[in-house]
């Protein structure tokens, strides 16, 4: 395989598995510019390692089990101000892993009829809190 196909499989890869993959991050991590952050990381380390990855194996099992590693040790950073315990890191990366790759898309495809029934003030209230993270404090 060349470079330009490379790239390009690698891009298709990505792009259709880019909102599991970004879903998994931030229900590790639980804010969205750290999700954004690490899945941009998740991503470079994805293209550096993707030598690695076999084309007849499961893309997103081993995109997620990397994003795991990444989510792990950007947490340790965290840890050392006392936000997030170890147990907790891996019971949420367990949970997380036994769900079945496409429960995830199960659960998004919901949410997003969901968010169609709601009426505006409260679409408006959920883009508040989830999206602009903006809390009840």
């Amino acid at each position: 395989m060349n470079e330009q196909e490379r790239h390009s499989r690698f891009s298709q890869l990505i792009a259709r598995h880019q909102s599991e993959l970004y879903a998994y991050i931030y229900a590790i991590v639980r804010n969205w510019e750290d999700a954004d952050d690490l899945y941009q990381g998740t991503c470079l380390v994805l293209w550096r390692k993707f030598d690695s990855f076999r084309p007849d194996s499961n893309f997103f099992a081993w995109a997620r089990e990397t994003a795991k590693l990444e989510a792990r040790s950007f947490l340790r950073r965290k840890q050392s101000s006392g936000c997030v315990h170890e147990e907790l890191l891996d019971a949420l990366a367990d949970i997380a892993l036994d769900a079945r790759d496409d429960d995830v898309e199960v659960y998004l495809s919901a949410l997003r009829r969901c968010k169609e029934k709601l009426g505006a003030e409260d679409a408006e209230l959920l883009q508040l809190r989830y999206v602009e993270d903006l809390g009840t404090h």
